[in-house]
């Protein structure tokens, strides 16, 4: 029973979008049809049938629907680009591990930057490995913050509110899932940019 009310819950969800999603069709609202669009995406995607591990395919659709809702919002205020190597895309990855970084790169980056900002994220195979990074034109990190931050990163210990709880789960649940040498990394120059990239396995 409780199986078949959990599967009703996100059916009723979808239902109900699709209805809105219809309703701003005939308006013709479609900035609205585009973020309704790109929100079930998101959803269908997070959760995902309950599971943790889904293909690098997906992730890419859940950040690029994830974008186009941000674009939408910040208007000319935000460009972006995503770059996935094709050969990647079968691969598996932990779910839902670059929105918080991406989320990151625009609240902390681009959203304080004066003029125009843009969001470029790369996903790459090297060896035994995935790099996926997420760089920024923002207003970037000083040594000493940056420092803390990659060393909070490492150890695991967050003792302040520098590092959002976003990307701490992210590496978090890299790490427990793949050992400590994998995770998440902060590089910046302040006053050009951040890139956070993140090491990967490469699960088939």
């Amino acid at each position: 029973m409780n199986v078949l009310q959990a599967q009703i819950k996100p059916h009723f969800m979808y239902n109900t979008l699709d209805t809105i999603r219809w309703m701003a069709e005939e308006k013709e609202e479609n900035d609205i049809v585009e973020i309704i669009e790109s929100f079930t995406n998101l959803l269908r995607i997070s959760l995902s049938k309950g599971k943790e591990i889904i293909t690098i395919n997906d992730e890419l659709n859940h950040i690029t629907s994830y974008l186009r809702i941000q674009k939408i919002r910040y208007e000319e205020k935000l460009d972006y680009e995503i770059h996935f190597d094709k050969e990647i895309l079968k691969y598996k990855v932990i779910k839902l591990i670059l929105q918080p970084l991406i989320e990151n790169a625009i609240y902390h980056g681009i959203k304080e930057k004066r003029g125009n900002g843009k969001v470029v994220v790369i996903a790459e195979k090297s060896e035994d490995m995935i790099y996926f990074s997420v760089c920024d034109n923002g207003k970037g990190i000083d040594e000493r913050k940056l420092k803390a931050i990659n060393d909070m990163l490492e150890s695991g210990n967050i003792k302040d509110d520098q590092l959002g709880y976003g990307i701490f789960n992210v590496n978090e649940r890299i790490k427990l899932m793949y050992g400590k040498e994998y995770g998440v990394t902060f590089k910046s120059i302040f006053g050009e940019g951040t890139m956070v990239e993140i090491k990967h396995p490469i699960i088939e």
